[in-house]
């Protein structure tokens, strides 16, 4: 199976590769090496190093001349430059189309996933357990969701992620969490985080989501335990039975899609569905949860 991403189709297999550490860039894609240090660039010529000379730093610079600690999310900004997590040294840099480095800001605990949404650089900053945004302009921070250490939806004062590390923005502003540690897909909408999907609960979902992409009203994640990219339809529910705006269609609706009734319209009858990769019971996936809580 093809995705379209940035109007070019590529398989599923690239696709989980992309989505974890990639973006368009120039005319083809960038992806971080992270154990290298480096930023790859590869199109139809090949596969260069764009930016890194393979050692851990902290240096701006062209080429080789910069350097980074473990870099990992990437985003492409409307100028073509790309926006780089390096994660060990608690930045955002930035690689210009010339390869030249610099630093947009300092001082985040683990930032990884990066989605760039109007000026917006929205940031799954790890090891602070929140969701921040960056002003590209301005580079002031905004907490979006979270900052402790946790499991629990509500509004965005209240709500609690455990490490997450993909973030995601729709169209209409809703942004979407892979909340790793928690295996767990999130939403941030309306002043309120709800859960979308968690491994002990619905099937297919993630165990360990970390790459995430809008497309239309699709949702895809990437399951780095099980090698899977799953797929959310987004798309409304609705049912001939229940009028438009009544008092109960939003708890309707939420019941089709946590399978507790199938409704007599047209709803949802998936939550997830796999669309690359093996599929991986569901109770091997909540042992596997258990691990990995462990661990």
């Amino acid at each position: 199976e093809q995705i379209l991403i940035m109007g070019e189709a590529i398989t599923c297999v690239a696709v989980l590769l992309l989505l974890v550490s990639g973006t368009p860039f120039l005319a083809g894609f960038a992806i971080t090496d992270t154990d290298a240090h480096v930023v790859r660039y590869f199109d139809d010529a090949g596969v260069f190093t764009a930016v890194g000379n393979g050692e851990a730093g902290n240096k701006n610079g062209t080429g080789t001349g910069a350097s980074f600690d473990t870099p990992t999310g990437l985003a492409t900004g409307s100028d073509g430059e790309v926006y780089i997590a390096d994660t060990g040294n608690g930045m955002i840099r930035v690689m210009s189309t010339e390869g030249k480095v610099t630093t947009l800001v300092s001082g985040l605990n683990d930032p990884t996933g990066l989605c760039l949404f109007g000026t917006e650089l929205y940031v799954a900053e790890t090891s602070n357990h929140r969701i921040i945004s960056i002003n590209i302009d301005s580079k002031k921070i905004t907490v979006i969701a979270g900052g402790e250490e946790g499991y629990a939806d509500g509004s965005v004062a209240n709500a609690r992620f455990c490490n997450p590390q993909g973030v995601a923005v729709g169209k209409d502003g809703t942004v979407y969490v892979a909340d790793t540690v928690n295996h767990a897909v999130r939403q941030i909408k309306d002043g309120k985080v709800t859960t979308l999907a968690v491994s002990r609960e619905t099937p297919d979902a993630p165990v360990q989501p970390r790459g995430i992409l809008v497309q239309g009203s699709k949702l895809y994640v990437t399951d780095l335990f099980a090698q899977t990219i799953l797929e959310l339809d987004l798309s409304p529910v609705s049912y001939k039975d229940v009028l438009a705006g009544h008092w109960a269609e939003e708890y309707i609706v939420s019941a089709s899609e946590f399978g507790i009734t199938g409704g007599t319209g047209c709803g949802k009858t998936t939550l997830l569905k796999v669309i690359a990769g093996p599929e991986i019971p569901l109770d091997t996936r909540i042992a596997k949860e258990r691990d990995l809580r462990i661990a």
